[in-house]
């Protein structure tokens, strides 16, 4: 091949290494702009993930905002001005508005779960009767729609609390209580709850977030339970310390001061021989010291409780239940070694105070008071003390009250020693010593929470 020829070729030669080069290049960009494309759309999809996630949880953050609303407006601390009464049957709800949606109106926009009580189960929609309260909050601030409470019944709960047949599942007239453990049926003729058992409520709350999100909750929830004490000072244990006020004056009496008029024993235990070996440690010249339902002494009225206790009372497990109960309850917690009171109350403005350990408390600075004293440590009394209402020792169960002055505690005292638990209760010990005037007075009234109930406390917690 000429020379001429090998420069002929070489302009055609480069003309094909540039189309190669450029199709090279144009794959080139086609891979990166597809991989350019495919991160936008990741990042898009994130972006939307993550929007519809947060409005998710602001969703459902206010729909929790309204259960807590209405729970905490049916606590029998709530102000008069918004407390929401209990339903006077079980075709009453009661509605906490907080939007411009009127579950009152028929017939529903929303798809099931979202919406009123006619968008729920139909085999659960009912026709109730609508009490509306307003809103104590701004819109802007707890975004709900609205949140409702209605009595619980089989049906509504959608369960059989009985033995299980056709029509028990069908039953919405009769109340399902609750006995601080269980949850039970209202005795057959009594559709409401009788005393010592909390009505059950069913509450929900819907919110629609201005990202779109819905959120429907369900919410069952009753009343903390504090059973009746048997009287005046319940030593709740076997083998119990007991060495009581001496001085002249003193005396622990189980006549009710309240108006209920119901009276118990001076002093109960759990079993005849406890009961008989403190009566024996009583001073002859003392006895009539300690009178209860039979009247005055001598003997001194000090008797074997042990079947008139509430369950929650009889074993470990009802024991701790009760010292949840009043700790969610509290409206001061205290932790270690306690010397003094936030806020000792009054009888007019009771308050729940739990020291979870040792309490040193002493009758002039921290009494007088009033409402309920929960101790799961030793409990030392500095003085006699001016007290209304319940004085729990829950724990090691070991109450001591020493020095002088003169103190009325109207109310009860309840001690009893679950350190041994879940093997079974251990020995109480109650003491006293001093020169004063100690006097324990047993009185219903003091004894019982407003309405006979703790606040509404969360049984479980339907999404």
């Amino acid at each position: 091949m000429t020379n001429k020829q090998l420069l002929n070729q070489q302009p055609a030669r480069r003309n094909r290494e540039r189309g190669i080069a450029l199709i090279i290049a144009l794959l080139a960009m086609g891979v990166l702009t597809s991989v350019g494309f495919a991160l936008m759309l990741s990042s898009s999809t994130e972006t939307l993930i993550h929007a519809n996630f947060r409005s998710s949880e602001r969703a459902f953050y206010a729909s929790r905002g309204g259960l807590e609303e209405i729970r905490g407006r049916m606590g029998p601390d709530a102000l008069p001005a918004i407390q929401i009464p209990a339903p006077a049957d079980t075709n009453t709800a009661t509605y906490i508005l907080n939007g411009a949606i009127d579950p009152s109106q028929d017939g529903c926009t929303f798809t099931t779960p979202v919406g009123d009580i006619n968008c729920e189960d139909p085999q659960r929609a009912l026709t109730l009767t609508r009490n509306f309260v307003p809103t104590v909050q701004d819109a802007g601030q707890v975004p709900y729609v609205w949140t409702k409470a209605v009595v619980a019944t089989q049906r509504k709960l959608n369960r059989n609390l009985v033995t299980p047949g056709v029509l028990a599942g069908l039953d919405d007239t009769i109340w399902v209580c609750y006995d601080g453990e269980n949850l039970m049926l209202a005795p057959v003729g009594l559709p409401q709850c009788v005393p010592d058992f909390a009505p059950v409520y069913i509450l929900t709350a819907l919110s629609i977030d201005q990202g779109g999100a819905r959120r429907f909750i369900r919410q069952v929830a009753s009343y903390g339970m504090l059973p009746p004490l048997p009287g005046p000072l319940t030593l709740d244990g076997p083998n119990p310390t007991f060495d009581g006020p001496n001085s002249s004056g003193s005396f622990i009496s189980g006549v009710d001061g309240g108006a209920q008029g119901d009276s118990g024993p001076a002093i109960g235990t759990i079993n005849n021989g406890d009961a008989n070996q403190i009566r024996n440690s009583i001073p002859k010249q003392k006895q009539d010291d300690y009178p209860g339902e039979g009247g005055a002494g001598p003997p001194a009225d000090i008797q074997n409780v042990s079947g008139d206790l509430h369950d929650l009372y009889s074993d470990c497990d009802g024991l701790i239940s009760i010292v949840n109960t009043i700790t969610e309850a509290a409206d001061y917690l205290y932790t270690g070694t306690t010397n003094d009171f936030t806020e000792p109350g009054t009888v007019a403005d009771p308050i729940i105070n739990v020291i979870d350990g040792d309490a040193n408390l002493s009758a002039v600075n921290d009494f007088p008071a009033a409402g309920i004293l929960l101790v799961t440590g030793d409990l030392t009394l500095n003085g006699y003390p001016d007290f209304n209402g319940i004085i729990y020792v829950i724990g090691t169960g070991s109450i001591s009250i020493t020095g002088g002055g003169t103190g009325v505690i109207n109310g009860g005292i309840f001690v009893a020693n679950t350190t041994t638990c879940p093997g079974g209760l251990g020995s109480p010990s109650f003491t006293t010593a001093g020169g004063g005037t100690l006097q324990i007075q047993y009185n219903t009234d003091m004894t019982e929470p407003p309405g006979g109930y703790m606040r509404l406390k969360l049984l479980s917690l339907n999404y």
